[in-house]
């Protein structure tokens, strides 16, 4: 899924200004854009990001090999 397809909606405590700051896994993250709400209105907000790498940790699987000439039968 693409963060193009995902939605929100957020209920503000109350009108008045507000920073708003998005984040996603594998996408840059965005500084903070001030909204201002006016009392009892609706307000859209579109956002985007950029994809971004990030650098996991390796992980390591431990695994043995079994000798077919002694595997259960």
């Amino acid at each position: 899924m693409d963060c193009a397809d995902e939605w929100f909606s957020l209920r503000a405590p109350g009108s008045g200004g507000f920073l708003l700051r998005t984040r996603a896994l594998g996408y840059a993250e965005r500084p903070a854009d001030s909204v201002r709400v006016e009392p009892r209105k609706m307000l859209e907000v579109e956002v985007g990001l950029p994809r971004q790498a990030i650098a996991l940790d390796p992980i390591t699987v431990p695994g043995r090999r079994e000798d077919p000439r002694h595997a259960p039968t």
